[in-house]
């Protein structure tokens, strides 16, 4: 997708699915560079280092550590970090939001992943904390957006469900800071483009012989080519979404395992 705009480089809203997959590798491969705009896997890309945790992934670096990483490493991603950078909090996030505005402004294509997808209005949605995140979704021309069919939620009103339990899950607030949601194209509002690549497992045989559908929670995506124009709805059918084994609750009572 990159490739055919012509870019040479791509920013990223903070995603666990491009995380697995080694997107910033293959991109890498063909000359294109991802610039992680999350501040804390800024800190893990600038250090060429490995996420430590999935919500803080560079808890593992103290303040003074990062300061170095920023005086290093901004110069040779094309903006230098001040002189006087103190190890400062405030100073830190104020060089990075420095050296990631510019990316913000040049990028022609970014690249998200999504907390939720709502197969009622193919709407998909990103909780951030930082604000990062909006400005990926909302300044470049073209949004790819990678999303595991795990995050499915049949309907609005399933969302609202989670959008409440996912920050108390997560980081103990009640609200995120954060949340954007997008249904496609805009004209003349945000980006031209929206693609939506969908991934996940091959469906398993035995459930249609448990008496399960799979699948029967993504076929309302189906709706998504008319509503995401650059979605591709030519390998549909193999959207399904079902469990490699049946939850089962143990039969046997609670005071009897502990017993054991």
């Amino acid at each position: 997708m990159a490739e055919s705009h012509g870019v040479d480089e791509v920013i990223k809203v903070k995603s666990m699915a491009t995380q697995e997959i080694g997107l910033n590798e293959a991109l890498a491969e063909r000359g294109i560079s991802a610039w992680e705009t999350d501040l804390a896997e800024l800190i893990v890309q600038l250090g060429d280092d490995l996420p430590s945790h999935i919500l803080v992934p560079a808890i593992h670096r103290n303040r003074a550590e990062v300061r170095e990483i920023f005086l290093r490493e901004m110069a040779k991603a094309g903006r230098p970090a001040p002189e006087d950078l103190t190890d400062e909090p405030a100073r830190l996030a104020e060089a990075a939001r420095l050296h990631l505005r510019e990316k913000f402004l040049r990028a022609k294509v970014a690249v998200s992943g999504a907390n939720f997808a709502v197969a009622e209005t193919g709407t998909l949605v990103v909780v951030e904390s930082e604000g990062n995140g909006r400005m990926c979704l909302t300044l470049p021309e073209v949004l790819v957006s990678v999303v595991g069919i795990e995050k499915v939620v049949p309907t609005w009103a399933d969302l609202d469900v989670f959008l409440q339990t996912l920050p108390r899950s997560s980081t103990g607030e009640r609200m995120n800071p954060y949340t954007s949601t997008w249904s496609g194209v805009t004209p003349g509002d945000g980006p031209a483009e929206v693609h939506v690549v969908l991934s996940g497992q091959r469906p398993d045989p035995r459930a249609r012989r448990r008496g399960r559908t799979p699948g029967a929670a993504v076929y309302p995506l189906l709706g998504l080519p008319q509503r995401l124009p650059g979605l591709r709805a030519d390998r549909r059918p193999c959207l399904w979404l079902g469990l490699s084994r049946p939850h089962r609750r143990d039969p046997q009572p609670a005071a009897e395992r502990h017993r054991r």
